[in-house]
């Protein structure tokens, strides 16, 4: 593999160009005027039906592609006095035009044109191009295939995500990998050109938060005059546990209390709504979720995003849960409501340092009301933003593998089902 040989070759990695621009929000302070974001129809049961695409928050990090592990010891003896090319300029545009666009690279060689023929005279060499790809772009497979076949490239492979058929709310990253043959370079001028086939996934529409929806502001007169909606005071958030399954505590506590909140529940169906973004690297069970529902701990409950509660962290995308709780107990609870939310980890990638940390950004929160006196026809629900301050990240720091005992723990594994493999043949054996 030439990406374990890294001072034996010749690598230029870039950060993809994304050419959709994602905008960015900076959420409003606690404290600021009220107002009613939107109002849905009934039949909409949650305010993230439509926002997969919001679902994207900050991306996991990862390490280089060329940090690998220590092989120094096997150079030895290889780079000694050795006058290898350098690279002196390199050029990347995006050409095209719609959602299928081409990566041109232009590399030209410093050393050139005698040192350059020189190299090559004892040495195959090829230029390895890295380019990672953000979540809404993918390089097909296959066609880099044909590239290889006809010898534009010497080799390619695509790693991560290579589903083509994925939207981009749904999809994760990939990186291309390309191999370039120096040899043509002699004969043009120490100057390379590559050409990378790139094609766009399909977008969704924009939108800044989970609570911004169209304006559906005529769908509120009426609903929202001179009434005393309650607010929040005080938000906090905890999470609690120790290991891969632990849970978020959030405590709400409402300011106009306990009198104007029983006179706005007198008159209104209402229930507390909590977004929680959640990041790659975890997952809340829709299906422990439900038993939420059935013990009537939740009002209702849903999952949106990646449900795929098998998939390890490295291919899992991010997903959100939506909670509604009932404000009704909150009258005999001083207005205080208490919601908890359990969480799972996914397996997380080796790491020396035995953890890997996930970071929880605030999440939304809001009051969906209606009048309990509605007709079908005319039944809206009203959403309102509850603008709290935005809450400390909460950190979760997730045990995960060491590579350093992979070798180990494979041999463990191998031997322990070996000896359970041949005690169950040797169990069927004396049986027959």
């Amino acid at each position: 593999m030439a990406l374990r040989s890294r001072p034996c070759m010749l690598a230029v990695a870039f950060v993809a160009a994304a050419w959709v621009s994602v905008a960015s929000s900076v959420p409003e302070q606690a404290g600021s005027s009220q107002k009613a974001v939107n109002c849905v129809p009934c039949s909409r049961t949650y305010v993230a039906d439509a926002y997969l695409d919001a679902l994207r928050g900050q991306l996991a990090l990862h390490r280089d592609l060329t940090e690998v592990p220590d092989t120094a010891g096997l150079c030895k003896g290889l780079t000694d006095d050795l006058d290898m090319p350098t690279v002196s300029e390199v050029h990347r545009q995006l050409v095209g035009e719609g959602s299928h666009r081409r990566l041109v690279y232009s590399v030209k060689f410093g050393n050139c044109k005698d040192a350059m023929e020189k190299f090559l005279d004892g040495y195959d060499a090829n230029l390895v191009i890295i380019e990672k790809l953000p979540s809404g772009v993918f390089a097909d497979p296959f066609e880099l295939q044909h590239f290889v076949e006809r010898k534009v490239f010497l080799d390619v492979a695509v790693f991560g995500d290579t589903n083509l058929e994925l939207p981009s709310a749904l999809s994760n990253r990939s990186a291309v990998e390309i191999h370039f043959d120096l040899k043509p370079s002699k004969s043009m001028d120490c100057n390379l050109v590559v050409e990378l086939p790139l094609h766009v996934r399909y977008p969704l529409a924009e939108h800044h938060d989970l609570t911004e929806v169209s304006d559906t502001a005529d769908l509120c007169k009426g609903h929202t005059d001179d009434l005393d909606v309650p607010t929040v005071s005080e938000v906090h958030r905890q999470l609690v546990g120790e290991g891969s399954h632990r849970r978020l505590f959030y405590s709400v506590k409402f300011g106009n209390c306990k009198d104007a909140m029983e006179k706005f529940l007198d008159g209104y169906d209402a229930d507390l709504v909590i977004i929680e973004k959640l990041p790659r690297g975890v997952f809340a069970d829709p299906f422990e979720l439900q038993h939420f529902v059935e013990r009537k701990v939740f009002l209702d409950v849903a999952v949106f995003g990646d449900t795929n509660l098998e998939l390890p962290s490295a291919l899992s995308n991010q997903s959100a849960v939506e909670i509604h709780f009932d404000l009704k107990p909150s009258k005999s609870m001083d207005c205080n409501l208490v919601v908890e939310l359990p969480l799972h980890a996914r397996y997380p990638p080796l790491d020396t340092s035995g953890y890997a940390t996930v970071e929880f950004q605030s999440p939304d929160l809001l009051v969906r009301y209606r009048k309990k006196e509605t007709h079908p026809g005319s039944c809206i629900w009203v959403l309102q933003n509850l603008d709290a301050a935005p809450l400390e990240k909460a950190v979760w720091r997730v045990p995960c593998g060491d590579e350093v005992h992979a070798g180990f723990v494979s041999s463990l594994t191998f031997v322990s089902a070996l000896v359970c493999s041949m005690s169950i043949v040797l169990a069927a054996s004396l049986i027959s």
